[in-house]
Parts: structure tokens; sequence; C-alpha cells
């Protein structure tokens, strides 16, 4: 499958940009300019293949210089995958206009993306923060034990991965995930208070990091986790966060 952008591998030096007294330093716009193109070539590819896998997703790529919107420090940039615009719109004409508004930045949709900072790549799906709406869908979602035992054996499908609530030191893997697992991390994860991530970490070592085929291996990754956002993310095909008359369902 063919990208809009030719693909240039990431090298050694790109990994540096996002070191702590490289971060704020304006004069390394233009460096940082070329790795967003890099992660928008990835992006894009990972777009395609998202879609033709009947998966719509609205594509986006973060800053690349320091501003206020990044406290004008660029510690990772990454490209991210996330609800397209008629799905912002539908999520948010079922929540009211006030809360609708909120949804149109990617950080307030979960997300399969891919990111680079100064220890190197990460390929994996994210819900942060801001995305209450997919979290608190996921964890109630995952309010059963059939649900948790359904999403074990999902996880364990998608072997090489890790979930991580917010950046504790535990993970899970996703190869040995079971219904305790999950268990456990839903009792602990709590939607607009932490970041919940299944993540696959490559060292700004491992030569795969600045490998030409960096792209393939993330287009393959963010695939094998459209099951667990399919699983994850509220859509009107799973919805278990709003009422059939309106209103938010009681938590747990």
């Amino acid at each position: 499958m063919t990208a809009k952008l030719a693909f240039a591998p990431l090298r050694p030096e790109d990994f540096r940009l996002f070191e702590p007294q490289n971060r704020s330093d304006e004069g390394l716009n233009e460096r940082r300019l070329g790795v967003r193109r890099k992660l928008q070539s990835i992006g894009e590819a990972a777009h395609e293949a998202l879609r033709a896998d009947g998966l719509a997703l609205e594509r986006r790529e973060s800053l690349h210089h320091p501003f206020a919107m990044n406290h004008f420090r660029v510690v990772a940039q990454w490209t991210a995958l996330f609800r397209d615009a008629k799905a912002r719109r539908e999520l948010a004409r079922r929540i009211g206009p006030e809360l609708g508004k909120g949804l149109d930045p990617a950080h307030a949709n979960a997300s399969l993306a891919v990111s680079v900072d100064d220890e190197g790549v990460e390929l994996g799906f994210r819900v942060g923060v801001e995305a209450w709406y997919d979290g608190q869908n996921l964890a109630k979602r995952c309010a059963t034990d059939a649900a948790r035992r359904e999403l074990a054996a999902l996880l364990r499908s998608i072997p090489g991965f890790a979930l991580r609530i917010h950046d504790w030191a535990k993970t899970y893997p996703t190869e040995k995930a079971s219904r305790e697992d999950l268990e456990e991390l839903v009792r602990y994860y709590q939607p607009g208070q932490h970041r919940l991530s299944c993540f696959r970490s490559i060292a700004k070592g491992d030569p795969r990091a600045t490998s030409p085929e960096l792209r393939d291996e993330a287009v393959a990754a963010l695939r094998s986790l459209a099951p667990l956002y399919r699983f994850a993310v509220w859509s009107p095909e799973n919805d278990l966060l709003l009422r059939a008359g309106g209103g938010f369902t009681p938590s747990s």
C-alpha cells in the first residue's frame, strides 16, 4: 500500500531534538518539522490501511515548535488517528452542544498513535486524561466478568504490547492478559485522572527505530490494535456511556 508521502527513516540525531536542553530551542524548529513529515508519512499510511479495514478515522500531527499549547517545550512529537468529524458530531449531538465543544482536539479522543521522544519510538492505543468519554465507556464496558474475559482474550491475540495506567511502573503484557489483570486495572484506572495506554516501545538504539521498515512496522502495529480501539471507544454501536433517554449512565 503506497502512502502519499515517501518515508524518510528517522535518524539518531532526531531523538536528540527532544532532550531537555533542546525542547525549547526554536532554532531546531526546521529539524523538528522534518520529524513531523516522517510521522505524517507513517500516519497517512496507517490511515489508508485502517480505512481499508473499515475504520474511519482522522489523522493529525502534534506541534513541532515551542508554543503556549505545549508549554513552550516540544517533549515529543506524534501522529494520531482518532474519531473523524462525523463521529465527533454524533457524540456531540448526544452529549449536548456545550460538552460537545470540547471534542475537536485530538487529545479529547482515544487514538491510535505513533510518537517519537528522546528515548525512542512508541506505537500504541491511547486514552488520554481528556478523553473522558472513551475512558469512561471502556471502564463501564469492563464492569462485568464476561467483558473482562472478552478483553483479556482480545489482548492475548495481539502479543508484544503492554497495558499501563498513566506513567505507573506496573505494566500488563498483552500476551499474558487475564481476567484478574483487567479487574485490577479497572479498579485503579480513573478516567479523567489517568492516561491509559496499550503500547510497544522501540528504543532509540534499536536498529528498528531508524530502519526504512519502521513505517510498515508501525502500520501493522496500529492495525493489530484496531480491535482494541473498537472494543474501548464510544460509538453508537458501542455505547456504555449514555442513557437511551439522555444523560450519562450511573457509575458502577
